[in-house]
């Protein structure tokens, strides 16, 4: 087993004063590592992963009770955004990510814990409380480009 330590940093000096900050995340137990560029078009949508409570493992299926973490990243040269949407049996956000831009999911399970009074706009179809995620796709809606993806479990 490993330790994965996520850390995200930001470093901002305005008028003279820092206002950036570090924060660090360590995950223990991390028995396995999936990584692998993508290449996205703007005519399909491509699944980067898949995953279910109990789920057989192997490729790029995982049981959603072990995830522990997962990163995409546009790595696209080009300017394009693409859209990463995580699915769940009862709904789907979606998320622009610019070039250069990363997405980031702590523990898939019960990611999707939202009821429709905890947004500003009730009438978008949410997932049901404690939902786990069931799906991580993505698509370029204007150009060819690709993601990087990285799952820890």
């Amino acid at each position: 087993m490993a330790t994965l330590t996520v850390t995200v940093s930001e470093n901002i000096i305005l008028q003279g004063r820092n206002h950036g900050t570090t924060n660090t995340k360590s995950i223990t137990g991390v028995t396995e590592v999936f990584k692998r560029i993508v290449g996205l078009d703007a005519t399909n949508d491509v699944t980067l992963y898949s995953c279910s409570a109990g789920a057989a493992e192997g490729g790029a299926t995982f049981d959603s009770d072990n995830l522990k973490y997962a990163r995409i990243t546009n790595v696209g040269s080009n300017v394009a955004n693409i859209s990463v949407s995580t699915k769940s049996d009862a709904g789907v956000m979606w998320h622009q990510l610019g070039a250069g831009c990363s997405f980031l999911i702590f523990d898939h399970q019960g990611s999707f814990d939202m009821a429709a009074t905890d947004v500003a706009k009730a009438a978008v179809a949410l997932a049901t409380p404690a939902d786990d995620v069931a799906a991580v796709t993505a698509y370029s809606a204007s150009s060819t480009t690709k993601v990087e993806v990285l799952v820890c479990q």
